[in-house]
């Protein structure tokens, strides 16, 4: 199944090299935040605010996950409590926010 992840500009090459890991999460328990399609943005939104940056400076990743891992937290948004290697997390350069912050 593919979900979607929004992470830090900062995080890029992190996440390049090895993946999602549960480790990073900011939370108490951690866990690997996703969203569906549809949710986009809402979670750059978020997640701008949640980190103090720019929605600019946000990525988004397609994420490939087992939906034997996923869990549902609300109407699409899902989390997995496992890490996610690199060879199945690819940006996804779909703009949706263009300079004025209209999609």
């Amino acid at each position: 199944m593919i979900l979607y992840h929004a992470s830090p500009v900062a995080n890029r090459k992190g996440i390049e090299e090895g993946g999602l890991q549960t480790k990073f999460a900011r939370s108490k328990r951690k866990r690997i935040w996703l969203h569906a399609y549809d949710r986009r943005r809402w979670a750059i939104k978020h997640v701008s605010e949640r980190h103090g940056v720019t929605e600019w400076l946000i990525d988004v990743y397609a994420v490939k996950v087992g939906s034997g891992d996923v869990r549902k937290w609300r109407t699409g948004l899902y989390y997995v409590e496992v890490d996610i290697p690199a060879v199945d997390v690819r940006p996804d350069g779909g703009a949706i926010i263009d300079r004025n912050g209209r999609g």
